[in-house]
């Protein structure tokens, strides 16, 4: 190469360099710049980047990373996406709605609408709260219970969001993830909620879950992230059992996770009446009841630990209770579908392009 065509390609990665330079520093600026004039629109996009990282981050953790996955999500990132539309985004419902009819979440704003997010056996103080919002619900037993208080039109049964999740694992995962539980038993102890925590030895669910290993390959305990941070899991883990966790209240894949784990399990058992329990029969997983003894505190300002309490001592509680417990066999009965088909909505499910119609209706397009 002569020494001419050497000078030649130097100076043109030279002035490629010094124009990229250029070119950087004058996006640089120009964003300073709009940050001056609106700094708040630029706090807001850095928030939502923060929020996505995170949440980028905790899907491809293994389910037994519980420490990560439980920890909290900055509750400012979360409001910001959110646009006051909390309710619709906890545990990532409208997501798993929006996905299961062939809509995307990146496309459609979050809705300010009431999803039921867990089992509801009795209208209380919560409840009441959104009488005057659309809702989502799991059952028709459940919109007429609403319209004993309300005459609001606009309460939709649709079942349970959970029915609705895909898995987190691809079917090769499933398999290998199978392949390596065998036989699989999947726990479930009482939880508490963000702001009411939950109280019980947990000895007797302990010494029951360390005879079920006899008769299963695997028993896995899900431990929700609250008491994670409580450290309630501790005694599990000391015992020797492996623990999984669905994931923050704020984490879209919380449900996908949490059907994952079903998805895996042969059977499920827990120490307390659940929305679990619902979600083990809708998978053909049958459930053991234990009845043992557990006390609600409320941990925050707003807590309903004498609502959930109360609730524990009406018939609607009582029944469900009763229809789970001794069931050491783990066999799914006639009535256990019916009281579950009946507060969980198994068929009030609706297809892909029903849902769509009714978010459709609900997005006023």
């Amino acid at each position: 190469m002569s020494k001419i065509n050497v000078e030649q390609k130097n100076n043109s990665n030279e002035s490629a360099l010094i124009s990229r330079v250029k070119g950087i520093w004058t996006r640089r600026i120009f964003s300073s710049f709009q940050m001056c004039l609106n700094p708040e629109l630029y706090s807001n996009n850095r928030m939502n980047f923060e929020y996505e990282k995170e949440i980028n981050r905790r899907m491809l953790l293994p389910l037994q990373e519980i420490d990560a996955l439980s920890q909290s999500i900055d509750e400012k990132w979360f409001n910001n996406i959110a646009f006051g539309s909390q309710e619709s985004l906890f545990y990532g419902a409208i997501n798993v709605l929006l996905d299961y009819c062939g809509l995307s979440s990146f496309t459609m704003p979050p809705l300010n609408l009431g999803i039921q997010h867990g089992y509801v056996f009795e209208i209380c103080n919560w409840e009441k709260t959104k009488f005057d919002k659309r809702n989502l619900v799991w059952s028709k037993k459940l919109v007429d219970m609403y319209h004993e208080h309300t005459d609001n039109p606009e309460i939709f049964a649709i079942g349970s969001p959970f029915f609705y999740a895909k898995s987190i694992f691809d079917e090769g995962q499933l398999i290998k993830e199978k392949h390596r539980l065998g036989k699989n038993l999947l726990a479930f102890p009482m939880h508490s909620q963000s702001h009411v925590d939950v109280n019980y030895d947990p000895n007797i669910f302990l010494n029951i879950l360390k005879e079920e290993r006899k008769r299963f390959n695997t028993v896995r305990v899900c431990m929700y992230w609250k008491d994670i941070q409580r450290g309630t899991h501790k005694a599990f883990i000391d015992a020797g059992f492996e623990c999984v966790c669905s994931g923050h209240l704020y984490d879209p894949f919380f449900l996908r996770r949490q059907k994952t784990l079903f998805e895996l399990a042969d059977a499920t058992i827990s120490n307390g009446v659940g929305s679990h329990i619902g979600y083990s029969l809708y998978m053909k997983k049958p459930h053991w009841l234990i009845d043992d003894n557990y006390e609600y505190v409320n941990s925050r300002k707003g807590g309903d630990a004498n609502d959930l309490t109360d609730v524990t001592k009406k018939s609607n509680f009582i029944r469900v209770k009763e229809a789970f417990l001794n069931n050491q066999e783990y066999n799914i009965t006639k009535s256990q579908k019916e009281i579950v088909d009946e507060f969980w909505g198994i068929s009030d499910m609706l297809t892909p392009i029903q849902l769509r119609e009714l978010l459709m209706y609900l997005y006023k397009l």
